[in-house]
């Protein structure tokens, strides 16, 4: 009795407490890594890292414009820094015109649209600002857990970002969505607040556009963070756990924000994407005072960036017999899990952490134990993949 008693505490308690992804959890398999310790360059002609992990440009353009996010990615602003095995994300701003415009780059086969808010005037000429930005190459991802340690930039127009973007399967592939794990602005608000305030937000949420229409925002929200602004100087973790029927969002390991409406959460594969950019009400072609808001160069430091998804086999049926095929269990989502003790007991040993999921239920019968000590749990969700 006493053993049935601790199996249901200990079931609830692990699932309760857990915050990010439990590392005991062995079902989550790492499969994207990046500590920057190796040594690596950038193909100025495809902006590709020399280990092909990398591009430094989103999609098929060097820019993202619009009125409110002045941006164009340079590969030389991203920098492979050996000397602390780091990602150095450098924003830059030529408030004075000491650099030339057109010494930006472009990538062999690819192309800039023309800002209407340079600061000489609209056309690719008149850009002054360079930012950097790298995607994950080649690799897009349906469903995972995905995590950044790094430091933010707090200057005065900083806007650096961590997230997920995508088109969806809808016709002709054109609905677009976003998941961003973290987006910080440190900017003017507009030009009806510019008297010496100024934004200081670290949002994240869900841009879904599910009519081609209207892109809608879900579980937007700026959390109170457990760190203060000057703090995220510092390296701190920010993540997100990415699943078909929920999002959850944490900062070193706290959950800040989740959401569970299905059918705003995106179902299709999205590119992982991190960026550190100007917000433009800094920039002086745009700010209402024309002062000078950005002064020089700031930089976003990445430590590692970590993508972890579901080992998944939504459709078998797993039976567990004997002591050794608990042992020997691949840890993948399965459709069922039975626990059918032939003759001798199944036992969670005392220094066992197990984690048993399935989409349909999982079964226990007979002789199962779990030692005090052991932690058990089972999880009830849906298949975390397109099959």
């Amino acid at each position: 009795m006493k053993k049935f008693l601790y199996l249901c505490v200990s079931i609830i308690t692990c699932l309760n407490a857990m915050a990010q992804i439990d590392l005991y959890d062995r079902n989550w398999d790492t499969v994207f890594y990046d500590d920057f310790s190796s040594y690596r360059t950038w193909d100025p002609q495809t902006w590709i890292s020399s280990d092909g992990k990398w591009k430094a440009l989103a999609g098929n353009w060097v820019t993202h414009g619009g009125q409110y996010e002045h941006q164009l990615y340079q590969y030389q602003n991203c920098i492979f820094n050996t000397a602390d095995n780091t990602m150095r994300l450098v924003s830059e701003y030529d408030w004075d015109g000491d650099i030339p415009a057109h010494n930006y780059s472009l990538p062999s086969g690819y192309g800039g649209y023309p800002n209407p808010y340079g600061q000489n005037g609209s056309g690719v000429d008149s850009w002054y600002y360079f930012s950097g930005e790298i995607d994950v190459r080649d690799m897009p991802f349906l469903y995972g857990y995905f995590e950044i340690k790094c430091k933010l930039p707090i200057h005065l127009g900083s806007f650096p970002a961590f997230w997920l973007v995508g088109l969806s399967e809808a016709p002709n592939n054109s609905y677009y969505n976003e998941i961003d794990v973290f987006e910080y602005s440190n900017s003017i608000v507009d030009a009806d607040h510019f008297d010496d305030n100024y934004y200081k937000q670290f949002t994240c949420g869900i841009y879904c556009d599910n009519d081609n229409y209207d892109m809608a925002s879900h579980a937007r929200k700026n959390p109170i963070l457990p760190i203060g602004n000057s703090d995220l100087r510092n390296y701190h973790v920010f993540s997100c756990e990415w699943l078909p029927y929920s999002v959850k969002w944490f900062v070193d390991g706290q959950l800040i924000n989740d959401y569970y409406v299905r059918d705003s959460i995106p179902h299709h594969p999205m590119n992982l994407r991190t960026d550190y950019a100007i917000d433009s009400w800094a920039l002086l072609d745009h700010n209402p005072r024309n002062v000078p808001i950005w002064f020089g160069s700031d930089v976003m430091t990445i430590d590692y960036i970590k993508v972890c998804q579901l080992n998944t086999d939504c459709n078998a049926e797993e039976i567990i017999t004997c002591q050794s095929d608990l042992d020997n269990f691949d840890y993948a989502v399965k459709k069922d899990i039975k626990i059918l003790p032939s003759s001798r007991s199944v036992k969670i040993r005392n220094t066992d952490h197990v984690t048993l999921r399935a989409t349909d239920y999982v079964q226990i019968n007979n002789s199962f134990q779990v030692e005090y000590g052991g932690e058990f749990t089972v999880i009830i969700h849906e298949c975390p993949c397109s099959n």
